[in-house]
């Protein structure tokens, strides 16, 4: 387990820790889950999948810590590099997509997809 910061605004950090308290109130599980599904669905083309160039204005957020497992940091930290962001940028991103998809319906099919892609090793 190793911290990674996430900059979120106070609506991001409210999405974090409901999607925590649905999940059995770990950050880094709520964390991990958002991360898995936001990039499992990197193929879907959908426009609100890349990370808009003002999320990186961060000195606007506060870095808040969550502990986060070496495989999915490291996934994090792969597709930050290709999208010219930080990984605590790319992670708050997901968080957001993830919570937007909870809160319309959208997970269906895509959360059960994701969730298998998680048991993998």
């Amino acid at each position: 387990m190793t911290a990674l910061i996430v900059y979120l605004d106070t609506f991001g950090r409210e999405a974090l820790d409901r999607l925590a308290m649905r999940g059995g109130g770990s950050r880094g599980g709520a964390l991990r889950t958002a991360a898995l599904y936001y990039l499992g669905d990197a193929e879907a083309g959908r426009t609100a999948w890349q990370v808009p160039s003002f999320a990186s204005a961060e000195q606007h957020r506060k870095g808040v810590s969550v502990g986060l497992d070496q495989v999915t940091r490291r996934a994090l930290a792969e597709e930050a590099e290709r999208q010219g962001v930080r990984p605590g940028v790319l992670a708050a991103h997901a968080v957001l997509y993830f919570a937007a998809d909870l809160d319309s319906g959208r997970l269906g099919g895509r959360l059960e997809h994701a969730l298998q892609a998680a048991n993998q090793p």
